[in-house]
């Protein structure tokens, strides 16, 4: 019996210890996983926070920025009147954009500045009176003010522009006579019907005038001699009116039945206005190619 009572104690000893270290082993086991996770989190936020930097975009400093516009208005070429301009508004948006860079280039706009035109005139060759006269008066030196200041002391540049070819029509008149006729029923003192065709004749009546010429115009510079723009057009005004009128021919009954009214009469410009509306038209023809090239003013 006392063996068989050690035994068993012994048996009970072993189990006892066995699940202490089984405790330990499952305690170990998830301190292990736990700090595996911890490391995995941290890794994949390291990853993301890496990934933040490359994609984030590098915004220059203001210094850099400010030489990278010095580097490139430096490298605009000064060929021709435009690229001038656009050089000079580079320096220009530098100094606006970062102002300690204005002594550095201060001297360079004022070279600049010396070397594009500014100033013009304007020189008409037409040998048409009326249109003469129209292109003397002062708003025609007005025409591209905009851009440029009108100046007849050196100017930079000349607004060459000759006008040939005038043709004017003056209004003509012509008459084109349609018969034209309906017919209308009635009945007589006798009780019978009777119809009568009624007559009438439609006139109309046409005036038309026009004036043409050719205009010729270029902008000249006085220091490069560069052509700034050079055309060729043609201004054409063309007017035509009509309008009808009707006179009976036979005799017509039923007063009811009415033939159509006549037309008011209508006119078209005179010589005097035809001249202005054509010279309107030049004039702005000439301002608009002048107020399509840069200015520094």
């Amino acid at each position: 019996m006392k063996k068989i009572f050690l035994s068993l104690s012994l048996l009970l000893f072993v189990s006892c210890v066995n699940l202490d270290k089984l405790n330990i082993f499952d305690k170990n086991d998830s301190k292990v996983a736990e700090k595996s996770t911890a490391n995995s989190n941290k890794n994949v936020a390291s990853s993301k926070k890496d990934k933040q930097k490359k994609s984030a975009p590098i915004v220059p400093t203001k210094g850099t920025k400010s030489k990278n516009l010095l580097r490139d208005a430096e490298a605009m070429p000064e060929d021709n009147y435009v690229n001038k301009v656009k050089k000079y508004k580079a320096y220009n948006s530098l100094v606006a954009f970062n102002p300690t860079y204005k002594s550095d280039v201060e001297a360079k706009m004022g070279d600049l500045k010396s070397k594009i035109e500014s100033t013009y005139t304007v020189k008409v060759s037409v040998t048409d009176l009326i249109l003469q006269n129209l292109t003397k008066k002062e708003d025609f030196n007005s025409v591209g003010s905009k851009v440029f200041n009108y100046s007849n002391a050196n100017p930079d540049l000349n607004l060459l522009v000759e006008i040939s070819s005038v043709n004017y029509s003056k209004p003509t008149v012509n008459v084109k006579t349609a018969p034209k006729e309906y017919s209308e029923e009635y009945v007589n003192s006798e009780g019978n019907k009777v119809l009568n065709v009624v007559k009438y004749y439609e006139n109309e009546t046409t005036k038309t005038t026009a004036l043409s010429f050719v205009v010729t115009y270029k902008l000249v510079s006085n220091l490069t001699g560069e052509v700034l723009f050079h055309y060729k057009k043609t201004i054409d005004k063309s007017y035509k009116e009509s309008w009808k009128n009707y006179y009976m021919s036979s005799f017509r009954i039923n007063k009811r039945k009415q033939i159509p009214n006549d037309e008011p009469e209508k006119s078209v410009p005179t010589k005097e206005q035809i001249y202005k509306i054509a010279y309107e038209e030049m004039y702005d023809m000439i301002q608009k190619e002048i107020n399509n090239l840069p200015s520094i003013k």
